[in-house]
């Protein structure tokens, strides 16, 4: 993991030692949260009364983050894709917490690194903690939220995003953003952000135009590094699970983006009815059929150079049903997406109910998805047991 770089003065201040303490708490956090959910899971015996089988449960850090990074992947790259489809522009931006948010004072290092040489005398906190939430909701609920409703005064339904909170080497957030939209549009987006900018007295932003070139990816990579570590080393998975705590023990949400028509689980629903076909020992004839299927798709993927969650969404017809579960929300609503000729076919049915607090709860209560007629996906009834 990147170093803070201090002088040997700063070192003693409590403010260094506090964001160091941080660091291994955060990560800490990380491994208990993961032992809990493991010893929570294992105690959980799964009955699927479809299969008729008992359904092994288990969680791994490094797995789930590997799932996590490849969809978010699919998901970026996804509205990636319908951007360059509507010939939209690009322009990323970065926002960063004034100065009273940030503890130390630094310098331009070698190898463009920063030196933090003495305590920022503006820093309006008593601990280093308090400043990161602080900033967060400075940045989330203030700024970014401003800054999102006026730009869509303009842009309508026409603006599409990918926001992304990071981390400095101090541990306080900052947020950076892709937004897409017509040409149009730009010099009122930009104008926006100005005053923006100089509304919040903000000192550290950026803002340029990102070319998505032929590559339709270029964006997205512009944007994953700042969320998404590769694991291949120790440090990648010190810093993946500091991040994991960090964002745990400040609640905060790292990734936000414009809503893609096709739900996330219904995609993960269709993708590993076709990628899980390897672990059956025995092929039935269904089995075939799919894995002949599965390779046409990724063909069509690679030559079109096109994500495999965009393909998916481009090719489905969805009928949708929404009943409720008591008389305190709306009518039944019934919602149809896509082509009715399209590749697949999806059935959903959802029952609608309240919190206790009042909130809107969905509960999936049928989901069939078929593939030319062929069923490959039907939710199952599960019976669970607490050891």
């Amino acid at each position: 993991m990147k170093r803070l770089y201090a002088t040997k003065t700063l070192q003693k201040d409590k403010l260094y030692k506090e964001i160091q303490e941080n660091i291994q708490s955060y990560y800490k956090l990380s491994i208990e949260k993961e032992q809990k959910q493991k010893s929570y899971l294992q105690n959980l015996k799964v009955f699927n009364q479809l299969s008729r089988d008992y359904v092994s449960m288990d969680y791994d850090f490094e797995r789930k983050y590997k799932e996590y990074s490849r969809l978010t992947q699919q998901k970026i790259s996804t509205i990636e894709q319908t951007a360059k489809d509507r010939g939209y522009i690009s322009l990323f931006i970065t926002i960063t917490a004034p100065s009273k948010y940030h503890p130390f004072k630094s310098i331009s290092y070698k190898n463009g690194k920063r030196l933090y040489t003495r305590r920022n005398e503006e820093f309006a906190f008593s601990s280093v903690n308090e400043a990161i939430k602080s900033a967060y909701n400075f940045l989330n609920q203030n700024v970014f939220q401003s800054f999102y409703k006026k730009i869509k005064n303009y842009t309508k339904k026409e603006l599409l995003f990918v926001r992304t909170v990071e981390q400095h080497l101090s541990m306080l957030p900052h947020i950076h953003c892709i937004l897409f939209f017509p040409i149009e549009h730009y010099d009122e987006v930009v104008g926006v952000y100005k005053r923006t900018i100089e509304h919040y007295k903000l000192d550290r932003v950026d803002l340029e135009t990102v070319n998505m070139r032929d590559d339709i990816n270029y964006a997205s990579r512009y944007i994953l590094k700042y969320i998404v570590k590769t694991l291949n080393d120790n440090s990648d998975y010190f810093e993946a699970r500091v991040l994991d705590g960090w964002k745990r023990a400040n609640k905060i949400r790292l990734l936000s983006h414009s809503q893609i028509p096709l739900n996330q689980e219904i995609y993960k629903k269709i993708y590993h009815s076709f990628t899980n076909i390897k672990k059956n020992k025995i092929f039935s004839k269904k089995d075939y059929k799919l894995l002949k299927v599965k390779e046409i798709i990724n063909e069509k993927v690679r030559t079109q150079g096109i994500p495999i969650y965009y393909f998916f969404q481009q090719n489905l017809y969805l009928e949708q049903k929404i009943c409720n579960a008591d008389s305190k929300c709306l009518k039944t609503k019934i919602s149809k997406l896509g082509n009715v000729n399209s590749l697949f076919h999806i059935k959903l049915e959802k029952e609608r109910s309240r919190d206790s607090k009042g909130r809107l709860t969905y509960k999936i209560k049928r989901l069939v998805i078929r593939y030319r007629g062929i069923e490959i996906y039907q939710n199952s009834k599960y019976f669970i047991f607490k050891e």
